[in-house]
């Protein structure tokens, strides 16, 4: 099978020549990825069978729309601010983290958002030569995944990015009519975003709310349902329009499992980590595997960083075997690989799923 077949194959509950993989890398692991191996990039070295898409970059100059939304205080502390939605970002204390900043975060009504510079998916130059990448991914036998929004998390999160997560948590109660004006125009971007990445033509759309921690979900199921479900529901409905076999991922860190009928009602077909310190992976598979198929399995918080080598690979083995049953499993890290696993680790992870992976 080619990569896209096997990915198509796996995602539609049918039994591939063996399990698809990939995994993401963290600056730091990539800079270990380099510095080991000679190589510039993973998905080529270990031969991912999913590539990634999006649009092209705004226009230069672009963050300078949002300077005026800052206290000047905050870039003598070495404030960059994203030129797409505008949120600020300060350096953390370690590794590649870093503390936000957000615009927005004393507007009162929906008549303030007038005027704020949202980005604008529908000009062209947002566009070209995407399809023509979408194409040529194909042609070398990947299949080809898309994010409509710069890598965002879909809706919720460009809306706390301007207001604040804590903020807008209290909004929800508070100030339900300047959520509800927030809210819907993130819907109304990523809508377009989405529509005009299905058209490129890629296999796979990517969307996502991170909405779960390690215990639960962040707010409550009803305000779930009523605040971003029928936003996320309108979203896969313009997508299916334009593309009916387009394959909906969804990702949410965290526990989420009070929410997976609910994304299953909706639409989704593959769900994203299914983070096992959270939720077990062979469980879900157990409750939802018919209509769900599932993208990562293997913990970045457990057993990738504190596991032997020889455990990452008896893991691997049996995700392969519960999970990757009949299909419906792209086994990966569960997030992008941090700078506490090992680089045995990693070897050991990829060298589990070349032994193990045939069916």
């Amino acid at each position: 099978m080619t990569h896209r077949e096997r990915v198509l194959t796996a995602f539609s509950h049918r039994t591939p020549d063996r399990v698809p993989k990939c995994a993401g890398f963290t600056p730091p692991v990539l800079d270990t990825f380099r510095q080991q191996t000679g190589a510039d990039d993973p998905a080529d070295y270990f031969d991912y069978d999913v590539r990634d898409v999006g649009h092209n970059p705004p226009k230069d100059g672009r963050a300078e729309l949002f300077k005026e939304y800052y206290p000047r205080e905050l870039f003598d502390q070495g404030l960059s601010i994203d030129p797409e939605w505008g949120y600020g970002m300060l350096h953390g204390d370690f590794h590649h983290f870093y503390r936000y900043a957000f615009p927005l975060p004393h507007i009162k009504s929906p008549a303030d958002l007038r005027g704020y510079p949202f980005p604008d998916f529908s000009l062209p130059e947002r566009w070209v030569g995407v399809k023509e990448e979408v194409d040529r991914l194909h042609q070398e036998g990947y299949a080809v995944a898309g994010s409509p929004v710069g890598g965002l998390d879909t809706i919720f999160e460009p809306a706390w990015l301007l207001r604040g997560e804590t903020q807008i948590l209290v909004d929800f109660y508070e100030n339900p009519a300047l959520v509800d004006a927030l809210l819907d125009k993130t819907t109304e971007i990523t809508i377009d975003g989405s529509v005009r990445l299905a058209e490129t033509g890629v296999d796979i759309m990517i969307t996502a709310m991170c909405i779960g921690t390690q215990r639960g979900l962040l707010m409550s199921p009803q305000t779930w349902r009523h605040l971003l479900k029928p936003r996320l529901a309108a979203l896969i409905k313009a997508v299916r329009a334009v593309r009916p076999d387009i394959l909906i991922f969804f990702h949410s860190d965290g526990k989420v499992d009070a929410m997976i009928e609910d994304l299953i009602e909706i639409g989704v077909d593959i769900l994203h980590p299914v983070q096992p310190e959270c939720m077990d992976p062979e469980q879900i598979k157990r409750d939802f595997g018919d209509a769900l198929s599932f993208w990562g399995t293997v913990g970045t918080q457990s057993v990738l960083p504190f596991g032997t080598p020889a455990e990452v690979k008896e893991y691997v083995k049996r995700r392969i075997e519960v999970v990757g049953a009949g299909g419906g499993l792209l086994i990966a890290p569960s997030q992008a690989l941090e700078p506490e696993v090992p680089w045995e680790n990693i070897l050991a992870f990829f060298a589990a799923v070349e032994e193990y992976g045939k069916y």
